[in-house]
């Protein structure tokens, strides 16, 4: 047996450290304990105000969550307590499980150069990062991707002589996947593929009964997405508020730019937002299908199938391509970056030219290691990760004497404000004369300029852009008549 040459083990080291790193970042970040800001905190005074029936159903505030996710969070807030650490358990214990388990994907296909640059790229992004300490479904949709993956090139669900060997777990874990992340139903679609093909592989021809127990298999999981369909998808999927949210975020077949523009942003969220980042990502990333389409077609499929599925409902607008809901397929497009160097070393290596050789392998080296940077979560271990800050400010005015005074509440702080005061675990008790939630802005100004004390608060949280704007020239202007 050929020994591995010493910088081969530096490398696999170095990629151990890595992803060991990359899960001290989390731990430090969920540590952290700041505030909860929007979307969290309306999602957690759905799991304070609704039964865990009441979960499979539409969600209030705009809000949207596969019921198992919410089953989860809500299970550990009944035990716990409703609190930060509580709603932000579940990702943390995911996102922290989707670095293994991508680690341990990658080294089964990759070179050590490449394995090192996947773990960095994908342990230290800093999406996947941010959202394993924020309390939504994102980093869950990811780790489901990773777990997909791992059991289907290590568990098949049936033997050569289509006896079922792992065909019942694969029924129920696939099928119990979507009601954890919605777009597993992705993932899904390109296991099947990946599976149909090893068996076509196998077998070299194609006859109807060596497939008929994976039809089976997928008339499983379709049972399941149609069920979650009719029980929650419905109520979300092509509602107004999100239609018009997410309207710029879906892929069109007529409007090139908004296409490009949705495609470059998912590149610089992975390779950063610099042209060569970008151009770097797009390169590997064809590499890398190309390099599969002639060595390993199946796990082309198994890695590909689930972003065109994702682009295909972009198309039909079912599904938005805002960054937050595309983070399942990053692992799939870091690691076909991955095989995008692979191919990139193998034919750089075999040029003849010594000078030519040494140039371009210190450029596409560089070009690597530029891209790690781009959207790094690495100053997250010197800076805090923060976003809105209520909780504090509403333990702080809770310690002033307001007892006498009106407490304003914009639109922005109202989310804030009802979870902190009613349904956190430890209410912040803050006393005033009388609070005023901002409803219609018009409306809010009429009622404002009612009030005639000499000192007044105002509470916000998520107020930003204009709307800022036009709430401080008001509150500075009512301030002074005052």
């Amino acid at each position: 047996m050929k020994a591995r040459p010493a910088y081969a083990s530096l490398l696999s080291m170095l990629t151990l450290s890595v992803a060991g790193a990359a899960i001290l970042l989390r731990l430090l970040l969920y540590f952290q304990n700041r505030s909860l800001f929007l979307d969290t905190l309306n999602l957690g005074r759905n799991y304070a105000e609704k039964s865990y029936a009441e979960l499979l159903g539409a969600l209030n505030y705009n809000q949207h969550a596969p019921p198992f996710f919410s089953w989860t969070t809500k299970f550990l807030t009944d035990i716990f307590g409703m609190h930060e650490y509580a709603l932000r358990l579940f990702p943390l214990l995911t996102g922290i499980a989707a670095v293994g388990l991508f680690y341990t994907f990658a080294r089964r296909f990759l070179n050590d150069f490449a394995l090192l640059f996947v773990v960095f790229l994908c342990g230290f992004s800093r999406y996947l990062t941010e959202y394993a300490v924020i309390a939504k479904q994102y980093s869950s949709d990811a780790f489901f991707s990773c777990l997909l993956l791992f059991f289907a090139v290590q568990c098949a669900p049936f033997t050569d002589n289509r006896q079922t060997r792992h065909g019942p777990a694969w029924a129920v874990g696939g099928g119990m996947s979507i009601w954890f992340s919605m777009p597993a139903v992705f993932v899904l679609a390109g296991v099947g593929l990946y599976f149909l093909y090893g068996e076509y592989e196998r077998r070299k021809k194609i006859e109807m009964q060596n497939f008929l127990p994976y039809f089976g298999l997928f008339a499983a999981w379709l049972l399941s997405f149609g069920l979650l369909w009719y029980v929650n998808l419905r109520h979300s999927i092509g509602s107004e508020h999100l239609q018009d949210y997410h309207n710029r975020f879906f892929l069109s077949l007529t409007d090139a730019e908004q296409t490009f523009a949705v495609l470059t942003g998912i590149a610089d969220s992975i390779f950063g937002k610099t042209a060569v980042g970008i151009a770097f990502g797009f390169l590997t990333i064809g590499c890398g299908v190309y390099h599969l389409f002639k060595r390993n077609k199946s796990l082309l499929l198994l890695l590909t199938v689930p972003v065109l599925t994702c682009f295909a409902a972009a198309v039909l607008q079912k599904y938005s391509m805002i960054i937050r809901l595309t983070l399942f397929f990053f692992p799939l497009l870091t690691l076909l970056s991955g095989f995008g160097l692979v191919f990139i070393a193998e034919k750089v290596k075999g040029i003849k030219s010594h000078i030519w050789r040494t140039g371009l392998t210190v450029l596409w080296t560089a070009a690597a290691v530029f891209s790690l940077g781009g959207r790094s979560a690495l100053p997250y271990f010197l800076h805090p990760f923060t976003q809105e800050e209520g909780r504090d400010v509403l333990e702080k005015l809770a310690e002033e004497n307001t007892a006498n005074q009106t407490i304003f509440v914009t639109e922005g702080g109202r989310a804030a404000f009802a979870f902190y005061t009613e349904h956190y675990m430890r209410p912040v008790k803050v006393k005033a004369k009388q609070v005023i939630f901002q409803q219609d802005y018009t409306n809010f100004i009429a009622e404002a300029e009612a009030v005639q004390d000499s000192v007044f608060w105002v509470f916000d949280s998520h107020t930003f852009g204009v709307a800022a704007k036009e709430q401080a020239g008001y509150w500075q202007n009512r301030g002074e008549k005052n």
